[in-house]
């Protein structure tokens, strides 16, 4: 386990917007952009980084598939600003952050 607030969704569910639907997700995931946070705001080195722009995704035409991701991507940016203060990391911080080599 990495972190007592990613065990068994307790959190709960959460809501995302997608189109105008209104979608039931489960709150989960992003173990890695918090311990990206982690490191950041202990000072420790940083070998990697979440991208902080927006990605273009080649995925099929499938309806189902993409509207699956879009749930997916939504879903994480909520869980991840959401994880952040929880633990009481700076976001600020983690945008600014630079890579270490």
């Amino acid at each position: 386990m990495f972190d007592e607030i990613c065990e068994n969704n307790q959190l709960g569910n959460l809501y995302v917007q997608i189109y105008d639907a209104l979608v039931e997700t489960k709150f989960k995931g992003m173990e890695d952009g918090l311990a990206i946070a982690r490191l950041v705001y202990n000072n420790k080195d940083l070998k990697y980084k979440l991208i902080d722009k927006e990605l273009l995704w080649n995925i099929d035409k499938d309806y189902k598939r993409i509207f699956k991701h879009k749930v997916k991507l939504a879903r994480k940016n909520i869980v991840l600003s959401t994880l952040i203060n929880i633990k009481g990391y700076s976001i600020d911080k983690l945008m600014e952050a630079k890579i270490k080599r």
